[in-house]
């Protein structure tokens, strides 16, 4: 299944329309000015797909998937959940319901009924917020006596002494802190205010602000002197477009004419310096003396093989056996929720309705379902 048109009551409408109000579509109702309802139209299909989505993705946390699942983790989670009766279902609910019961009784079984396993127990200890408080915690403290220690006490068994510069720091931190803070803000950052997108502007600004006076001043801790943009490219650029290339897909976010835009001038920008590094002898760029085996190592390997290679050579030795697979689970997926014995009591179809109207409510249904 490509794609899937569903059908919205007049409250869902009158809700996104108000949901597009607050978030700064002036006009979200047709009575705009002229050439706004265009535009507010595309922002309330935006909010709709945003709603559906973390519907969706609170849905499947329930059963303890990820979004956006593949096939192979939906079919791990079926093959993981038994199937149960209503005897076994109503278990872990009469054991919270008895004498002496505590929550606990009903955290330590599962739907089935039968006891917790130690992948669910360390899940459920993975969620308590106060175990990673106090986790959080212990790092730091642990993190500022390694610091103290081997800045401070010279114990050359930390290594710190060896790398005391902020680039080498850049160098530890900045992998990481992509691969955490990147995913997030192209997934979430549309549901941001506007304050905090200018904070976090304001701070990339004074970041690329202060990397400038480690330059001119020059700042020797900060280790910015003697670093030419071959260096930044393999620091930040490397990271920043592997990171992104990869969680885009999962992002459900649409290419814009701004994103093609950006990437345009940055590739050509790329071009300019290559130009200019290896014709123009710019010995800032720190081209000259690296070769084309250099930027094999810079862009295909990490850039260019995960992400168009691999998955070109995957589908061509496969056959399209991988798109199958995931067709084949999402069929078998609809069908046992179709079962009559599993679906919920308040999942259960309407009563019947005139032919002309059936299509429409049960449209309805399904958006409200998707929505909760």
């Amino acid at each position: 299944m490509d794609s899937l048109l569903i059908t919205i009551g007049n409250d869902e409408l009158l809700g996104l329309q108000a949901l597009a109000r607050f978030e700064g579509a002036d006009g979200a109702a047709s009575h705009g000015a002229d050439g706004s309802h265009a535009a507010d139209v595309e922002q309330v299909q935006k909010l709709a797909r945003l709603a559906m989505r973390d519907g969706l993705e609170g849905r499947l946390r329930m059963v303890d998937l990820a979004w956006a699942p593949t096939a192979e983790a939906v079919d791990q989670a079926l093959l993981a959940s038994t199937p149960a009766g209503p005897r076994a279902q109503a278990a872990p609910v009469a054991q919270a319901s008895g004498p002496g019961a505590s929550p606990a009784t009903g955290a330590s079984a599962n739907a089935s009924g039968a006891p917790a396993t130690p992948v669910a127990r360390f899940r459920a200890i993975g969620k308590n917020e106060r175990v990673k408080r106090n986790a959080g915690m212990v790092v730091v403290f642990a993190l500022l006596v390694v610091l103290i220690g081997g800045y401070g006490a010279g114990w050359k068994w930390t290594g710190f002494q060896a790398n005391d510069q902020l680039w080498d720091w850049l160098h530890l931190l900045l992998l990481p802190a992509a691969f955490a803070l990147l995913p997030v803000w192209l997934r979430y950052s549309e549901h941001m205010s506007r304050t905090r997108k200018v904070v976090l502007a304001c701070a990339v600004a004074a970041f690329w602000v202060f990397v400038a006076v480690g330059y001119l001043v020059p700042l020797n801790w900060t280790g910015f002197e003697g670093q030419m943009l071959w260096n930044w490219l393999t620091l930040i650029a490397l990271p920043v477009t592997l990171v992104t290339l990869r969680a885009w897909p999962t992002t459900g976010r649409e290419v814009r004419k701004t994103h093609i835009t950006v990437f345009t001038v940055l590739g050509i920008a790329w071009l300019v310096t290559l130009i200019g590094g290896y014709l123009g002898s710019w010995h800032w760029t720190g081209y000259p003396g690296n070769t084309l085996w250099d930027w094999l190592g810079l862009l295909l390997l990490p850039i260019v093989f995960p992400t168009i290679l691999l998955p070109a050579f995957l589908r061509w030795t496969s056959g399209g056996a991988t798109q199958r697979a995931k067709e084949a689970a999402a069929k078998e997926a609809a069908q046992a929720a179709q079962l009559p014995d599993t679906q919920p009591a308040a999942a259960q179809p309407p009563a019947a309705q005139p032919a002309d109207t059936q299509p429409a409510a049960a449209q309805a249904v399904a958006a409200r379902q998707a929505r909760a």
